[in-house]
């Protein structure tokens, strides 16, 4: 039979979460799937070996380890998935994510159900605000931008199923926007820009269990960095009026306000006011460039005033 879908999991010292989460996915696998590893060069072990006892009572799943020669790092990692992917679908699964019941049927029907898509997106919190018309069709860039909840919402790995045919003559995109923190949402966009009959699907499914308390404990994430480069995503179109819609998208979720909160915290913690003014203005750029006269002045003044005076207040609370 011929294999539809390949997962890729790009992982990189942890493999105590891939032992833990892995068993669930084996289980679900079929002679249409292919399962890829991707280590990044992890330290002080072989995964394949770590591995070797879970893998080998699936024998009859196309399963393969990779080992990079190389750390290539966190995000070129991720479009490397791309790169190993043999199949016309790739499912680019977190090494912390755990498949949900069901949840490779799940991709195979809508694969069979939907070969014209280039992507589907699911949800993956429950708590979040989804919106009520998925599931969705659309077509192009416009339509994407137009229907999508926010950035955040389409970002998440382990949320989407990519069509590599369609795609991977984007892949230099993700290699271009690794420093963005989303470089498969670059590859997307790209492609939605220049093929505008290309359809995309907004599902109302899940096909992922977000709600692993033990993992979650453990996810580390620099906020402050993630807001200096997420932003980097509104350059990804070549037309200006579709960088105005992702800037208006992003500024929906991460407003002045909260780049200034993450900012002065990291001051404080850090002592060092200057340095976090100055990559609090980094942060903002994109309001400089595309935001409304307010937005600049509101900036002007957090950089001038609210920034060290916060600052000083907190340090002598």
């Amino acid at each position: 039979m011929t294999k539809l879908l390949t997962i890729v999991i790009p992982t990189y010292n942890r493999v105590e979460h891939l032992i833990k989460n892995i068993p669930f996915l084996l289980d679900q696998l079929n002679d249409e799937c292919k399962l890829l590893i991707l280590d990044n060069a992890s330290d002080d072990y072989d995964v394949a070996d770590k591995l070797k006892p879970i893998l080998e009572k699936h024998n009859s799943v196309d399963i393969n380890v990779l080992r990079n020669d190389y750390n290539v790092g966190l995000f070129g990692n991720i479009v490397k998935c791309f790169e190993k992917c043999e199949t016309e679908w790739l499912f680019i699964m977190g090494d912390d994510d755990r498949i949900a019941n069901d949840g490779i049927n799940i991709i195979l029907s809508d694969i069979k159900n939907n070969p014209d898509c280039v992507n589907i997106s699911y949800k993956w919190e429950p708590e979040k605000e989804w919106s009520g018309k998925r599931p969705l069709f659309g077509k192009g860039i416009n339509a994407y931008l137009n229907s999508i909840e926010g950035i955040h919402h389409v970002m998440f790995l382990s949320g989407n199923i990519y069509n590599t045919r369609k795609l991977n003559s984007y892949i230099h995109t993700g290699y271009n926007y690794c420093f963005s923190s989303a470089p498969h949402l670059a590859i997307l966009i790209k492609y939605l820009e220049e093929n505008l009959n290309c359809q995309f699907l907004l599902s109302e499914k899940m096909i992922v269990d977000n709600f692993n308390s033990e993992v979650e404990e453990k996810k580390k994430w620099d906020k402050t960095s993630f807001f200096k480069s997420i932003q980097f995503l509104i350059d990804v179109p070549d037309k200006e009026i579709n960088r105005k819609e992702i800037f208006k998208i992003h500024k929906e979720r991460y407003p002045i306000l909260k780049y200034l909160k993450y900012y002065v915290n990291a001051g404080i913690k850090s002592k060092n006011d200057a340095s976090y003014r100055h990559n609090f203005k980094i942060s903002c750029f994109f309001y400089n460039v595309y935001g409304s006269n307010w937005d600049k002045f509101f900036l002007k003044v957090c950089l001038i005033t609210i920034t060290p005076i916060v600052f000083i207040l907190k340090i002598f609370k």
